[in-house]
């Protein structure tokens, strides 16, 4: 075991002796670093997300202060991103949306409370007490799946049902809630 007190004496002329030997050996370091990355790489890949979710704070600070201080650099930075990686992005918010989909659906009972259907590509969420459109402007599509999710049942029955697209439709011609329609009956 290398003696502490040593290194504490001579620790300046240590750190420059490492120096020197990586401006020599770049490529010889730079190879070791990368084998060693490789083989390590669960290891460090762990320790990076224990050093995130420790200082998770920290970090969001620091960017918000990045992010206050340059926007236009990471403006660039962003839009430069998402041209590379545009269709992979479209594939997951895509997936993310059908998953949280099916799980508002899943959650108000995965069928229709009219008909009893269950595909759920058809199955449309409801407002019981109509006006639908305007809730999904005001929140969004997303966040109102969200809401859907932390509900509890007594006050998700009150406010909403899941039902097919074709009762749906009924539903809302019964109610006349359907606008700006020419109407042939």
């Amino acid at each position: 075991m290398p003696n502490k007190e040593y290194y504490a004496k001579h620790r300046e002329e240590i750190i420059s002796k490492v120096k020197k030997y990586a401006e020599e050996n770049a490529e010889r370091v730079s190879y070791r670093n990368y084998l060693y990355r490789q083989h390590h790489r669960q290891k460090l890949l762990e320790r990076e997300r224990k050093r995130r979710r420790e200082h998770r704070d920290e970090i969001n600070m620091r960017r918000r202060i990045s992010f206050a201080n340059n926007p236009e650099k990471h403006q660039m930075t962003h839009r430069k991103w998402y041209a590379e990686n545009r269709k992979k992005q479209v594939i997951l918010l895509r997936q993310r949306y059908r998953n949280l989909r099916k799980k508002a659906t899943d959650k108000l009972g995965g069928k229709c409370c009219r008909c009893g259907f269950t595909d759920w590509r058809a199955l449309q969420i409801d407002h019981v007490q109509g006006n639908g459109n305007k809730e999904k402007q005001l929140i969004g599509q997303w966040k109102m799946y969200k809401k859907i999710l932390e509900l509890e049942s007594l006050e998700m029955v009150k406010e909403y049902q899941l039902l097919c697209a074709n009762c749906n439709w009924i539903k809302r011609f019964e109610n006349s809630e359907v606008t700006n329609r020419k109407r042939d009956f």
